[in-house]
């Protein structure tokens, strides 16, 4: 799959092996597919079970999809102005042409003045003065880092298989699975991350999704006798049999809640579902974590096919098992820790004469611009400290880096060639030490990398906002003083 294109037939018989493995319980033995391999491949979040979809997967390896390719500016030497998407970093996005002669052969880097490396206005204007604040918003590398190539669905512009698939799959236009009455049903919440065993959320997904073999799914598939209720001789609905019934109504008034969250008169199965997640059992029962909700459905359910063979089973009965086995099931999902843990901070020894700068920026999201502020210090004493204003900013992080490319640009200025930076940006942190990439801030990273090469000795650490409160208080200040051309 990851060398070639497979054939269609093949993905039919991939997916039907997929099909008869989940639905099947025998070899050789089929059941009834109740749910489509459609909305089985949908996500957990879209009330699918995140099958993966063959054909989608077998794009997705082969990394075919490239209209989703970005660039992102470096220098800009590399990148045409008009044929290359590099206008933004989330979406294919190209100037509206045509170009004209003149113009049609021009790099980003015709766009950049040479001797401040920052955007050139007039050139701008004179060719895409609709787009002025969206290029100025594109922060190019001050030393002259390499444009990249980036993939626009992930945060870091690295391609992933697992972004490659996600858009393959919204790229085949499939019909939305979401059931018709639940626009606000979360199943993450009240599903998938519930604090209940997983075969209970595989079961109240089948409800959810009727595939369950309730007399009303029955007949709809050709088994007319298996309609009514066994108990009342109604149609055997999910909210009948789970809510409405008079033996299901007994068990849900019994249940020992600290208030009563009147289940059984929800008009529907997810209505209950919601209002089961919210109850709180008493103490007595022992329940302290996670609903009770869906192991009392499961028991129903159990009593439902055990009246089948003519076993009756109390409401009592039924209730007292639904309270064990989720009682049981949380108890065993106690971690008792016997190693025991300890904590503590990873102190690092410094060089001598080694320089602490502390680094900070404050973004204001209606002028989309930031202000920078790095305090230096030497044996906890100011010795040097700047600003600066920057506008066109696009995000906090972007505000955040520009912030520690000036407090390197001027410890260098100055002649430090010991320094231990600190900043309160972890995602900022991270990428520097790990030498992660984040695309909208491309070229200033790259722009650090190569200033930290100046110095004989860098640390990058992550301290507290309280911490970084003097450069925090000082960059509000910087981007208070707005320049009135804004």
């Amino acid at each position: 799959m990851t060398c070639f294109k497979l054939p269609k037939s093949l993905y039919k018989r991939i997916q039907s092996a997929l099909t008869r493995f989940w639905w099947d319980s025998k070899h050789g033995i089929k059941k009834m597919c109740w749910v489509t391999w459609n909305q089985l491949t949908c996500s957990k979040k879209d009330g699918g079970l995140g099958f993966g979809d063959i054909e989608s997967f077998n794009d997705a390896l082969l990394a075919k999809i490239s209209w989703n390719l970005g660039k992102a500016i470096g220098n800009g030497e590399s990148t045409n102005i008009w044929y290359d998407s590099w206008l933004s970093s989330t979406e294919p996005l190209t100037p509206t042409g045509p170009p004209t002669e003149a113009s049609k052969d021009l790099k980003v880097s015709d766009l950049i003045e040479e001797q401040s490396k920052d955007w050139n206005t007039d050139k701008i204007n004179e060719l895409f003065p609709d787009l002025l604040s969206t290029i100025k918003a594109i922060k190019p590398s001050k030393t002259l880092v390499c444009d990249s190539h980036i993939w626009l669905a992930t945060k870091s512009g690295n391609y992933s298989t697992k972004t490659g698939y996600h858009l393959s799959v919204i790229d085949k236009a499939r019909p939305t699975t979401r059931e018709p009455n639940s626009t606000s049903f979360c199943w993450n919440s009240l599903v998938w991350q519930g604090n209940f065993s997983p075969k209970m959320k595989t079961f109240l997904w089948k409800i959810i999704k009727g595939a369950l073999p309730t007399g009303e799914n029955l007949s709809k598939r050709g088994f007319q006798a298996a309609g009514p209720c066994l108990r009342c001789g109604e149609m055997e609905t999910a909210e009948h049999l789970f809510l409405h019934c008079s033996y299901t109504k007994k068990i849900w008034d019994l249940l020992p809640f600290s208030m009563n969250p009147r289940i059984s008169d929800r008009q529907s199965f997810i209505a209950g579902l919601q209002a089961g997640h919210r109850a709180v059992c008493l103490p007595p029962t022992g329940i302290t974590s996670g609903p009770l909700f869906p192991w009392v459905c499961w028991q129903i359910w159990r009593a439902c096919n055990a009246l089948s063979f003519e076993i009756r089973i109390s409401e009592e009965e039924t209730m007292i098992k639904a309270i064990v086995s989720a009682r049981d099931w949380q108890t065993a999902q106690i971690k008792v820790d016997t190693k025991g843990s300890t904590s503590g901070k990873v102190l690092h020894s410094l060089p001598t004469d080694t320089v602490e700068i502390f680094s900070d920026a404050a973004w204001k999201e209606d002028l989309r611009a930031s202000g920078s502020e790095w305090i230096i210090n030497r044996n906890s004493s100011t010795i040097h400290q700047g600003s600066d204003f920057n506008g066109n900013v696009s995000s906090p992080l972007v505000g955040e880096a520009l912030a520690v490319r000036s407090a390197l640009e001027h410890a260098a200025r100055l002649g430090f060639t010991k320094i231990s930076l600190k900043s309160d940006c972890q995602t900022l942190i991270n990428a520097i030490t790990r030498k992660e990439s984040i695309k909208e801030c491309f070229g200033i990273l790259g722009d650090i990398e190569n200033l930290i090469s100046q110095f004989q000795f860098v640390f990058f650490s992550l301290v507290s906002r309280t911490a970084n409160s003097l450069a925090v208080s000082l960059a509000k200040n910087a981007l208070a003083c707005t320049p009135t051309s804004l």
